[in-house]
């Protein structure tokens, strides 16, 4: 016999394998500027390597709200996605000017993030929030990366190389036409 099966407002039919709370390197695999209930932003990003065991390939969410008042963390992806630096975005803002972004052109792109748990509403998940770094990024140097995807994006490998992880599991990242 047939049922109905009605789908929750919140249901998420693209489910991720998150990893846990960590310090991670990450690439970009799918940007909407207006992808949330509320317009807000959603960056999906693939763990290349990190500090927790057992967590490249899976996939963590994070969502950016478009307010005046939430911009700052929008800033802060940029600066980590080497789209703005901190000292272009002083210049814009002592003339009065705000930057233009395109984060869907930025799939692909890579950067570290620190995840940490989050309690919202009685649910936990992981959260970046405002742990967002570039790949040169001094408070990452000693962080673990993957040399092969790094190199595979044209980014420089940090100089402090000896907690890189190995690149033995490369992750179904497409970087054909980027930089």
């Amino acid at each position: 016999m047939a049922f109905e099966a009605p789908v929750a407002s919140d249901y998420n039919p693209d489910q991720f394998d998150s990893p846990a709370a960590g310090r991670y390197h990450v690439a970009v695999t799918k940007a909407d500027e207006d992808g949330g209930n509320k317009g807000e932003m959603i960056l999906d990003f693939e763990v290349l390597a990190g500090s927790v065991k057992d967590q490249e390939g899976k996939s963590h969410r994070e969502y950016f709200q478009k307010t005046v008042k939430a911009m700052g963390r929008i800033h802060q992806l940029a600066i980590a996605l080497g789209m703005i630096t901190k000292e272009r975005l002083k210049e814009l803002q002592s003339r009065g000017e705000s930057p233009v972004y395109d984060f869907e052109a930025q799939v692909n792109k890579q950067c570290f993030i620190d995840l940490q748990d989050s309690v919202y509403e009685g649910k936990t998940r992981v959260k970046a929030d405002f742990r967002l770094y570039a790949i040169d990024d001094p408070k990452c140097a000693t962080w673990k990366h993957n040399a092969g995807m790094l190199a595979k994006g044209g980014y420089k490998i940090p100089a402090n190389t000896s907690t890189q992880q190995p690149p033995a599991k490369q992750p179904d990242v497409n970087l054909t036409g980027v930089l």
